[in-house]
């Protein structure tokens, strides 16, 4: 992550916006993301909230799960899937389940 604080920096991000047609726009409550592509080592990261907005340029050779995850307020250090749910089911009921041949399922 790079940030460009000053009038270059700002000049540079305006021609880049102008030059550019396309992006990937995420949204969560009252906060939007958008992901501008430069060129094919370099996006353009837009962040609004609350009118303000906020810009960053990130190569893409770096993992954009980080990034969204961040965004969405997702904890991407966690291994396991958060749409898991424990049935709590007993052995017996597992096994008849996967023993169940494939043509009864119909």
């Amino acid at each position: 992550m790079k940030s460009i604080p000053n009038s270059k920096g700002l000049n540079r991000i305006t021609d880049d916006i102008g030059k550019l047609g396309h992006y990937v726009r995420f949204e969560c409550s009252e906060k939007e993301m958008r992901i501008h592509s430069i060129d094919s080592q370099t996006a353009l990261i837009e962040r609004i909230h609350q009118s303000e907005h906020t810009f960053y340029y990130q190569t893409l050779h770096v993992d954009f799960s980080n990034t969204l995850g961040e965004f969405y307020g997702l904890d991407m250090q966690v291994d396991e899937d958060p749409a898991k749910i424990n049935l709590g089911m007993s052995r017996e009921t597992y096994d008849m389940i996967h023993a169940i041949d494939e043509n009864e399922l119909d």
